[in-house]
């Protein structure tokens, strides 16, 4: 009776001895993750002053400040929703790990703080995003005389590891785009004034018993191209790229509608600040009519 009494009582004693154990490991990996937040947070607001230095010297339009483009991007990273889930909820979802039975088996298994660590890296890597996104921002902000605006669209139905547009300009370059699955690529770039080529799409190195090859679709025969207009926002198409098996096509169209969704979020101010252009159909009337409906002006030119 005494030997079943005491196997009761280090039965019992067990599972206090964990809970106890994973409530100081609760509370461990709750500071250690609000001091890293606090940490990425420190930064982020260091570069967002680093950023905001060089807008300023470079500022077309005293009406925008630097602080409307932080609402801009924040807004298009989802900033206000992550910093919710990440900086205010996940300390207290940690803190109290040892009371939630779907938690307790993290630090049963001593994982808690390995899940804390991607939590903290995945906010840290939103607030990278939203630098990136404001530098490339600040590049476009002036324009030298022989510049535009280009705004680059471009959808894989399929895979498409690498899409290239090349200048006819001597040493113009290439502009690399992708990899990309069924999925789009927008980016506003600045651009010199002159005709744009969409080259190829790369597949890569491939191999059927023989020596590698460089396999790739080359399209700068089918006249996918556009001109740059300086000193305008130019509207350049969707490059419209399709895959099955070892064929594919490719196709430029003109679809102002849908280049100007994604300029009214990501870029507002240059949108109603610079004069537009239709880079690839220049005698489209809509952007003219969308213009006119949206700014109460007369053209986009």
């Amino acid at each position: 009776m005494k030997k079943a009494a005491f196997c009761l009582l280090l039965c019992l004693a067990y599972p206090a001895a964990q809970a106890e154990s994973c409530m100081e490991m609760s509370a461990s990996v709750s500071a250690d993750y609000i001091n890293e937040i606090e940490s990425i947070l420190n930064d982020y607001k260091s570069n967002l002053q680093s950023v905001k230095e060089d807008y300023l010297v470079v500022q077309a339009d005293p009406t925008v400040s630097f602080e409307m483009l932080v609402d801009v991007w924040q807004a298009h990273h989802d900033y206000t929703r992550q910093y919710n889930f990440y900086v205010e909820e996940r300390p207290n979802t940690f803190s109290t790990a040892y009371q939630s039975e779907k938690w307790q088996k993290f630090c049963e298994d001593n994982s808690l703080e390995s899940i804390a660590e991607a939590n903290a890296e995945k906010f840290e890597k939103i607030t990278d995003e939203i630098i990136v996104s404001l530098e490339k921002r600040v590049v476009l902000e002036s324009l030298e005389p022989d510049e535009g605006l280009a705004a680059i669209a471009a959808y894989s139905h399929g895979v498409a590891p690498q899409i290239t547009l090349k200048s006819e300009r001597f040493l113009g370059g290439l502009i690399r785009i992708g990899p990309l699955f069924h999925s789009q690529h927008f980016e506003l770039m600045k651009l010199k004034q002159g005709k744009y080529i969409w080259d190829r799409v790369k597949l890569g190195w491939s191999s059927n018993g023989t020596a590698p090859v460089y396999t790739y679709f080359d399209f700068a025969d089918r006249e996918l191209n556009f001109e740059v207009n300086p000193g305008h926002l130019n509207f350049t198409g969707v490059f419209e790229f399709d895959r099955l098996g070892d064929k594919a096509g490719a196709d430029l169209l003109d679809r102002p509608a849908i280049v100007l969704q994604s300029l009214e979020q990501q870029y507002p101010y240059l949108l109603k600040r610079l004069a537009w252009y239709n880079a690839l159909a220049p005698d489209d009337p809509f952007l003219n009519f969308y213009y006119t409906k949206r700014y109460g002006k007369e053209s986009a030119e």
